[in-house]
């Protein structure tokens, strides 16, 4: 599952990449982004991971949780 991870600009420095909110996977590999906010994260990613929902709207405090 891809979880948000944010990265600073100490971090994009040494990483030679842009600073901002990252999709990660379990592996740690990033696997999207970057993208302004954290809230940008979830409404871009999010769909994407999921899938459509049949059962009504998406509930991301119980993803963040799993």
């Amino acid at each position: 599952m891809t979880a948000p991870h944010y990265i600073n600009e100490h971090e994009a420095d040494i990483r030679a990449i842009k600073p901002g909110w990252y999709g990660v996977e379990n592996n740690g590999k990033r696997s999207s982004g970057p993208f302004p906010t954290r809230e940008e994260y979830f409404t871009r990613i999010n769909p994407l991971v999921a899938g459509p929902q049949d059962d009504g709207p998406l509930d991301v405090r119980r993803m963040i949780s799993d």
